[in-house]
């Protein structure tokens, strides 16, 4: 039997080391396993845009990795810069997808190297630009998703509404880009013959704005050091002050700017009420700089404002907890965070709505999660005070990340999807 092609496109190189967007280690893990997989041939197209840089030797290296493993790589499509000058009713009226994603007006560029690849399957995972330049291929393609942009640009607007922007032209004008986009975007969607969203209630969101095929797929991480981190955690984890961590990624990031406004505002004054006799420290990490609303909350002596390390794992194996704020507000997104905290045995604390995002969350189990800012800081202390809670809730943790969230799990309940859909007879090892 020929082998089914299965050709990834993507903006970023796949790449596992240190220091990387979360975006490139997903790549980098799925991509391996596709090419692990009986009767499937892996290709991977890289998109540049204008601004790109020269392969690192550390991508260099990760791509010589996966070469090894089969992925064949083909040449890279460079898309000219985009003249930005739109008249003005275009830009108070962007009616066509072109209009949000500039790089869809060179689609024949993308085009003409995917059909010299003849794949039987396009897979575009995380990049909106990348699904709005392919859409229209007429190729059968999986859209492997989480956190559109319509939700996370809808996101946007409320918090800067209801924190005091005032400017009614600006208001206005974003609203409208809203509603045009909201639409194009499912328009965009349902030209793809599936929809495996990461997070459970996107994959609802897309089924009920009409999309056939759209269902709940599990994302991944990478499980670095295996279950060696026992080792690395008794080592490495600090007992006084204790070290929680608060944050992760770039704090001006939608879901970052909600979790941290909540955490500033009512998360750290229950911890100060709950670890009153108890020294700690709240670290939070991220490059970029935080939304001005959010600064103050974040002002206080036990926040440690870190920015960007270059080993985070190292972070999250010296810390006894991994409190995460996030979905606590109404702004509810999968976070890769989760997998990696639990990649590493942290207890994970977080808010019981985290698991509308990730079914698999289950409070008790393999996460500590509370209704409201004063049950998650009880539940902080009694994890700290508590060995044998925090030892349950570590294990459970990674053994919840092993069986459903590393490529090799996942991977093959993405090849069975298309199997069922296109009737292809694509088997694991």
């Amino acid at each position: 039997m020929a082998s089914k092609r299965i050709l990834v496109i993507h903006s970023l190189w796949p790449h596992a080391q240190h220091g990387v967007r979360s975006a490139n280690i997903v790549l980098f893990e799925l991509l391996r396993e596709f090419a692990r997989q009986n009767d499937v041939s892996a290709g991977f197209l890289k998109v540049r845009m204008d601004s790109d840089q020269e392969l690192s030797p550390e991508e260099s290296n990760s791509l010589g990795i996966l070469g090894e493993e089969g992925v064949h790589f083909l040449p890279p499509v460079s898309l000219p810069a985009t003249a930005s000058i739109k008249p003005l009713w275009r830009k108070l009226f962007p009616t066509r997808i072109v209009d949000f994603y500039p790089e869809v007006a060179h689609q024949d560029i993308v085009k003409r190297s995917v059909i010299a690849f003849e794949p039987d399957v396009l897979f575009i995972p995380w990049s909106e630009i990348i699904t709005a330049v392919c859409a229209d291929i007429d190729i059968p393609k999986f859209a492997y998703y989480g956190n559109p942009d319509p939700l996370s640009f809808s996101a946007r607007v409320s918090f800067n509404i209801s924190h005091g922007d005032r400017n009614i032209i600006r208001k206005s004008r974003e609203l409208l880009r809203l509603h045009f986009l909201k639409q194009l975007h499912i328009g965009q969607m349902v030209k793809y013959e599936m929809v495996g969203a990461v997070d459970d209630s996107h994959a609802k969101y897309y089924l009920k704005h009409g999309h056939p095929n759209a269902f709940y797929v599990q994302n991944v991480w990478m499980d670095r050091f295996g279950e060696s981190w026992k080792t690395m955690r008794q080592n490495l984890e600090i007992d006084r002050p204790v070290r929680i961590i608060g944050n992760i990624g770039k704090l001006n990031g939608t879901a970052n700017t909600y979790g941290l406004e909540m955490m500033g505002q009512m998360i750290l004054p229950a911890l100060r009420r709950s670890l009153d006799n108890i020294p700690y420290e709240v670290h939070i990490f991220g490059a970029m700089h935080p939304h001005p609303a959010v600064v103050q909350g974040l002002d206080r002596p036990e926040v440690k404002m870190r920015g960007f390390v270059e080993d985070i794992d190292r972070e999250l194996l010296m810390s006894k907890i991994f409190l995460c704020a996030n979905n606590a507000s109404a702004y509810k997104v999968c976070h890769t965070r989760y997998l990696h905290a639990w990649s590493l045995g942290c207890c994970v604390v977080g808010h019981v709505d985290a698991s509308k995002s990730i079914p698999e969350m289950r409070h008790g189990v393999n996460a500590l999660l509370g209704r409201t800012p004063e049950e998650m800081a009880q539940w902080v202390r009694h994890a700290v005070e508590d060995k044998v809670l925090r030892t349950k809730i570590s294990d459970g943790g990674y053994q919840t990340f092993k069986k459903h969230f590393t490529a090799s799990r996942v991977v093959p309940r993405i090849i069975a999807k298309i199997n069922q859909k296109l009737s292809f007879g694509i088997t694991g090892r």
